[in-house]
């Protein structure tokens, strides 16, 4: 500032910075500000370092999936929320087979589930939220350069700890998400987000090479798209095996109406189901958290009585104790089970249901989405008799391959 002509004065301290006396004064005052910038600097990194040798996130604050536990005189801790863990879980899985940041973050906000500051989701937030790792009992570690400045970098270079907070998710399936995670990112978007309601599912019945979408007539306001066999076009050699695009997704719009067989309340009926989904999971995984607990427990008891740190009389009554919460417990996981086995009976009715519901205000990647869960392939054939219409059949995923 002084070097452009100005001059810096304080309202409170007196300081001639015309005189050498000013001036070292002002040095002085200046050198104590930084030194307690730099003291408070310290004294939270070392807070941050105390924090995650005791297995928890360096920066406090709510975790989706998790209750945070700061009670005065209690240990701080994070415990598994069942109502939000199942949701958690359903985001890795989701992920894991085809559906995006932006997909996930509108089926969230599509069944009124808010994020842990109770805010909607947006495409970012599913993202910081998965690659955390936090669901998957772990601790993402956050490099900062030499001023303490967040280094962002890419996700192949991010390293996790193990936290002191149970996980939700398995290894497995943690797994699976960073091998998913680092692919999307080396693919196509149009490959991971679906452009058209049928991409990737129509196959030519002739030589089962995929099908690739041509638009005959240029005319946004009324295209023509027809589905022709690739190998027809890249190589020739065999059939060309063509169907207009408004058939095919007739044919499939036909297929659901005959598995749904009828359309009372489907949007609901599709939501209720999803829901039962979520919450059966949640009550399967607290069950099995009970039961490892309960083995823990019965563990440390039998080594209780071999030290002699107990009577036998309290042995057998603690044990008895514990073996009816076991029972209990194993009671719970066998229904939760029963009726995960009971809605997987109907979910091929209940997604048709839904999705013929909302067809036409479903965006594209949901609605291929769900379609994939539903059809393994559109199969073409060619036609019977020369000029005649391409067959198509619709083969659900349940199907033997």
């Amino acid at each position: 500032m002084e070097s452009l002509g100005g001059r810096v004065e304080s309202a409170l301290e007196p300081i001639d910075t015309t005189t050498a006396a000013g001036r070292f004064q002002r040095g002085m005052m200046g050198e104590y500000a930084a030194f307690q910038s730099e003291l408070i600097g310290e004294g939270w990194q070392e807070t941050h370092h105390n924090r995650r040798a005791r297995g928890l996130p360096a920066i406090g604050g709510k975790r989706f999936g998790y209750h945070w536990i700061r009670n005065q005189g209690e240990t701080e801790r994070y415990e598994i929320n069942p109502e939000q863990a199942g949701v958690l879980a359903w985001m890795y899985a989701a992920y894991n087979s085809g559906s995006g940041g932006p997909g996930i973050a509108r089926e969230l906000n599509r069944r009124g589930i808010t994020n842990a500051r109770e805010k909607p989701w947006h495409a970012k937030t599913v993202r910081d939220v998965l690659d955390s790792g936090f669901g998957a009992g772990l601790l993402r570690r956050v490099p900062v350069d030499a001023d303490g400045v967040k280094i962002t970098g890419p996700f192949q270079q991010i390293v996790w700890d193990q936290g002191a907070h149970p996980a939700i998710i398995t290894s497995d399936e943690w797994e699976k998400y960073k091998r998913t995670r680092v692919q999307r990112g080396q693919q196509h978007p149009r490959r991971v987000a679906a452009r058209y309601t049928l991409s990737g599912l129509v196959q030519c019945g002739d030589c089962t090479a995929a099908m690739t979408r041509r638009d005959r007539t240029g005319n946004r306001e009324r295209p023509y798209v027809q589905l022709i066999c690739r190998r027809s076009t890249d190589s020739g050699g065999v059939c060309m095996v063509t169907v207009s695009e408004h058939r095919a997704i007739d044919a499939v719009k036909q297929w659901l109406t005959e598995l749904a067989d009828d359309i009372g309340d489907a949007a609901e009926s599709a939501r209720r189901s999803e829901h039962l989904q979520l919450t059966t999971r949640a009550t399967a995984e607290e069950a099995q958290r009970e039961l490892d607990r309960i083995d823990k427990q019965l563990a440390t008891l039998r080594r209780h009585l071999i030290a002699e740190r107990m009577t036998e009389a309290e042995y057998d009554q603690t044990r008895a104790e514990l073996l009816a919460e076991q029972q209990t417990a194993v009671e719970r996981l066998a229904l939760a089970k029963q009726q995960a086995a009971t809605e997987e009976t109907e979910p091929a009715r209940v997604v048709a249901l839904g999705l013929l519901a909302e067809w036409d205000t479903l965006p594209v990647t949901r609605r291929r989405d769900l379609l994939s869960r539903l059809i393994r392939k559109v199969q073409v054939t060619p036609p019977e008799r020369r000029y005649g219409l391409a067959g198509i059949s619709i083969i659900p995923a349940w199907a033997p391959a």
